[in-house]
C-alpha cells in the first residue's frame, strides 16, 4: 500500500499544477507576473465583466516529463458600488511519462512481481471551478482595491500506462513460463479537490496600463479514488482503493498588467517547487494569455 500512497501523492499533485495552477508546496511563495485571479481590478454598479484565458503549463523533473493545457471563464456581476459575485469554471488536460507503477498479482495461486520496461504514460484531464464574494474598499481613478474570498473546487480524471511484464522466478519450467508477456499496467484515478480561497487585489492606473498586484490564501483537501488493471487474462485482478488527500494551504502572490485598450493581460509564472519530500526538483512553467470584456 506505500507504493499506492506515494502514487497518489504524484497524482494529485500534478492535478493541482494542471487543473488549478496552484502553488506546489505550503510552504511556497512567490511574487510573479500572474494573471490576477479577479475578472478586472475594478467594478461599477450593474456592470459585468467577463474574461477568457488560455494556459499553457509544463512539468519537470525526477524523470517527470508533462506538457498539459487548457482554458477557463470567469464572470462577474456588480450588484453595487461596494458588493460584486464572480465565478469560474475551465478545462485543462495533461499528459507526458513519468516513473512507471505496477502492483504483483496472483496467477493460478501463484504470485507474480512486475517488471518495468520503460516510463509510464500519463494522461489526463480536470476541470475547476469557483466561486467568489467580493468587496470593493477602493475605487478612485488612480486606482482600486478589491477583497474577495470564496468556496472552489476541482475535479479531474487520469490514467498512468506502464509498459512491463511479469516474472515469477520460482515457477518450475514444467508449471508454467517463469516470464509473462508484455504488457501495460493500467492505473486509473478520479481526484476530487476542494476548499476555499481569500485574498485582495489592487489596481494602480500608469496611463493606459493598470498593474494589478494582487494576494491569496488557499485551502485545499480532498480525495482519490484509483482502480488497476494487471493487463492481463485470468488473473485475479487487483482491487480498487482510495486514499484521503490531508487538507493543506497555500499562498499566492503576483500582479499582472493589463493594456487596457486591447483588454488584455499576459501572465506568466516561473517556478521552482519546495524543498519537500515528494516534490524536490521539479520545475513548473505556466503561461496565460487573458482577454477581458465586459457590458458597461
Amino acid at each position: 500500500m506505500k507504493n499506492i500512497r506515494i502514487t497518489s501523492v504524484i497524482i494529485f499533485t500534478l492535478a493541482i499544477i494542471f487543473f488549478k495552477t496552484s502553488p506546489l508546496s505550503a510552504d511556497q511563495s512567490n511574487f510573479s507576473l500572474l494573471p490576477v485571479p479577479l475578472p478586472y481590478p475594478y467594478f461599477e454598479p450593474g456592470r459585468t465583466d467577463f474574461r477568457i484565458a488560455a494556459a499553457k503549463a509544463s512539468l519537470s523533473g525526477n524523470n517527470i516529463d508533462l506538457n498539459g493545457g487548457g482554458a477557463y471563464f470567469m464572470g462577474r456581476h456588480a450588484f453595487n458600488e461596494y458588493v460584486a459575485i464572480d465565478g469560474l469554471i475551465g478545462a485543462f488536460g495533461a499528459n507526458g511519462d513519468m516513473p512507471g507503477f505496477a502492483l504483483p498479482f496472483i496467477f493460478q495461486g501463484i504470485p507474480f512481481e512486475p517488471v518495468y520496461e520503460g516510463k509510464g504514460k500519463l494522461t489526463g484531464f480536470g476541470v475547476p471551478f469557483a466561486l467568489d464574494l467580493e468587496v470593493q474598499l477602493i475605487h478612485k481613478p488612480v486606482g482600486s482595491l478589491i477583497l474577495f474570498g470564496g468556496p472552489n473546487m476541482s475535479v479531474a480524471s487520469l490514467t498512468l500506462d506502464t509498459p512491463y511484464h511479469a516474472f515469477f522466478p520460482g515457477a518450475p519450467p514444467f508449471l508454467l513460463p517463469a516470464t509473462a508477456e508484455s504488457t501495460n499496467f493500467e492505473t486509473k484515478s478520479s481526484v476530487f479537490m476542494g476548499g476555499a480561497q481569500v485574498g485582495a487585489q489592487a489596481g494602480i492606473n500608469i496611463g493606459p496600463i493598470t498593474v494589478a498586484p494582487f494576494y491569496m490564501v488557499i485551502s485545499q483537501s480532498g480525495s482519490a479514488t484509483f482502480t488497476f488493471d494487471d493487463g492481463y487474462r485470468g488473473t485475479d485482478q487487483i482491487q480498487g482503493t482510495s486514499t484521503n488527500i490531508e487538507p493543506f494551504v497555500v499562498t499566492a502572490t503576483g500582479f499582472d498588467v493589463i493594456i487596457r485598450p486591447w483588454n488584455l493581460s499576459i501572465g506568466t509564472l516561473i517556478q521552482d517547487a519546495g524543498s519537500t519530500t515528494n516534490q524536490e526538483g521539479y520545475k513548473v512553467k505556466v503561461f496565460q494569455l487573458t482577454w477581458h470584456f465586459r457590458t458597461k
